[in-house]
């Protein structure tokens, strides 16, 4: 019946897309070392149509579907993913001050110790949470959990995330974990980022509709359950996914995705965060609009060193499989919520400003701060859950 012409098959894949896509990998891979391979996954976040899918840059050297058939550790991409909760139960918020010094994690009953770096090894004193999210800091992130756990119990803390779908074993819930020591799938982390989407566009009205099954035509849903796992009540979490994604937001203009910001169209609003994991083994790199999420991620087989952190490994083949694609694209962005508010933040102290200076509020929900002077001192717009804002200055 194939044969003789009896089927039409009818896929979601945007063509325009998949071919810049598979340019990009061919391209940077020829630059590569033979042992390297990369991925390029594209979904829409409203429906879960599979836009995109290159699942490695040569058959011919691997015959492995690396978007479905491997697991490697997430790096940084685990950041946003524990943290949307903590949002919106209004326990931080994104002017919430971390001391970025040394720390040294005692755990498993004081037979284990761990002390984390940030990449470049150095501290910065105190940092906000958007600064944690948008230059992917390590130490001040993970103290949000010490703070919280210092026995290192954290099964219960990353309950968020294995809501989202990803597969975390009970023995592996260790201090670590928070910086992306377990291995997923590429399948699985876009699984878990569409759903962060998804709230953050308010798409669902409770945690049930947020489910969606990943699928490449519209006669076809995949086996593969989107559902949260078995007895783990999600929440709905709009504000606080929104949240993330506004720190997200940043990070393309001014953190460890700036290259990208630079050259993506003004008219659409993107958020995007990298990934590495320990000793560069893996490259990861995440793209978040409300019109589509992408993926990419750059590993050797034999899960050795790759040289590549998320900026250099994964995120030049997004750009290059967006670039062309979006630059002349339709507009769009974020929508807003009701629940959100900006606020004016005195940046050096990191608490609610009295000054009135209405003239410099942002004009929309998505536009992310920017620090100006006024007078001598420095302020930004911050995004707030208005229940978690800081203290007004003159009540410290």
């Amino acid at each position: 019946a194939l044969i003789s012409g009896a089927f039409d098959v009818v896929l979601n894949i945007d063509l325009d897309l998949q071919k810049s896509a598979e340019l990009a990998l061919l391209k940077r891979s020829k630059t590569w070392a033979p042992e390297l391979q990369g991925i390029f996954f594209a979904a829409d976040p409203e429906t879960c149509a599979i836009k995109a899918y290159v699942g490695g840059t040569s058959y011919r050297i691997s015959q492995l579907d690396h978007i479905r058939q491997i697991k490697r550790s997430m790096g940084s991409l685990m950041k946003p993913l524990a943290l949307y909760k903590l949002f919106e139960q209004k326990e931080i918020n994104l002017a919430t001050a971390i001391e970025d010094s040394a720390l040294k994690w005692s755990f498993d009953k004081g037979r284990s110790t761990w002390s984390p770096q940030n990449y470049d090894k150095k501290f910065r004193g105190q940092v906000s949470a958007r600064q944690v999210l948008e230059k992917s800091l390590n130490v001040p992130f993970v103290k949000i959990f010490h703070e919280r756990e210092p026995e290192g119990l954290l099964w219960n803390e990353l309950d968020p995330v294995r809501a989202l779908g990803l597969e975390i074993p009970v023995e592996r819930a260790l201090p670590s974990a928070l910086l992306g020591s377990i291995e997923q799938s590429p399948w699985k982390v876009m699984e878990a980022y569409l759903r962060l989407t998804r709230m953050a566009l308010g798409i669902a009205e409770d945690a049930a509709d947020l489910e969606c099954q990943l699928h490449f035509s519209k006669d076809e849903a995949s086996a593969e359950s989107f559902a949260p796992q078995e007895n783990l009540e999600l929440g709905y979490a709009q504000d606080g996914a929104r949240i993330v994604i506004a720190a997200l937001e940043g990070a393309l203009r001014r953190g460890t995705s700036a290259s990208l910001g630079r050259k993506l169209s003004k008219s659409q609003e993107w958020a995007g965060k990298t990934g590495t994991s320990s000793n560069l083994r893996d490259s990861w790199y995440v793209a978040l609009s409300p019109k589509l999420v992408a993926l990419s991620w750059v590993g050797r087989g034999d899960n050795k060193e790759t040289k590549f952190t998320g900026a250099s490994g994964a995120l030049p083949i997004v750009a290059e499989s967006l670039l062309p694609e979006t630059k002349d694209g339709e507009s769009w962005k974020w929508p807003s919520s009701e629940n959100l508010e900006w606020h004016l933040i005195e940046r050096d102290s990191l608490c609610k400003a009295q000054e009135k200076l209405q003239d410099n509020k942002p004009r929309s929900t998505t536009e992310p701060p920017e620090d100006f002077m006024v007078a001598g001192k420095h302020y930004f717009w911050e995004l707030f859950i208005p229940e978690s804002l800081p203290k007004d200055c003159k009540e410290l």
